[in-house]
């Protein structure tokens, strides 16, 4: 991803949006790598770049907002992650469904954020509300990583029940 940064900054210039596309794109996988000082700046060029080339009220920007969002979390950054992800629901909901990847993944966030604070029944409606419509996400694991926040949601919640029912198998 970082050699097809550099060419299409060559290729289109440094501001234009598929460049801020790419960012996102390698922000999520270095933090899914838990490479988070790295992800930092990639995700806050990418949000600044799709600001200035979209505006602030597109949906990809929004996608860039929960993108920043899902490594806020896994900074244990829970106040500061649901805010974000709360703004990229409120940005994407005139443009898409309800039901669509996007806003599931945002949802999906805030309810991991929420659980982290303490928040369970605001948490679970999120987490299973978004977790059926993370199934069509082109992001791979994105699916598996919300039924683990369902399964680390019911386990901090004293369910172990519930949780059992999402964990992975095998």
């Amino acid at each position: 991803l970082r050699d097809a940064i550099d060419l299409s900054k060559r290729a289109l210039g440094p501001e234009h949006a598929e460049v801020g596309g790419l960012a996102t794109s390698l922000a999520y996988f270095l933090t899914e790598q838990g490479k988070f000082a790295e992800a930092a700046p990639v995700v806050d060029e990418a949000l600044a770049i799709r600001l200035k080339a979209l505006g602030p009220e597109a949906p990809q920007v929004a996608g860039t907002m929960t993108v920043k969002a899902h490594l806020l979390l896994a900074r244990h950054q829970y106040a500061e992650a649901r805010d974000l992800a709360i703004e990229a629901q409120r940005i994407l909901a005139p443009s898409m469904p309800k039901d669509s990847w996007p806003v599931a993944f945002a949802m999906n966030t805030q309810g991991a954020a929420l659980a982290q604070l303490g928040d369970y029944a605001a948490a679970e409606r999120l987490l299973l509300e978004s977790r059926d419509p993370l199934g069509g996400a082109p992001i791979p694991g994105l699916a598996d990583k919300g039924r683990a926040r369902l399964a680390d949601l019911y386990t901090a919640w004293g369910k172990p029940g519930e949780a059992y029912k999402y964990r992975p198998t095998g």
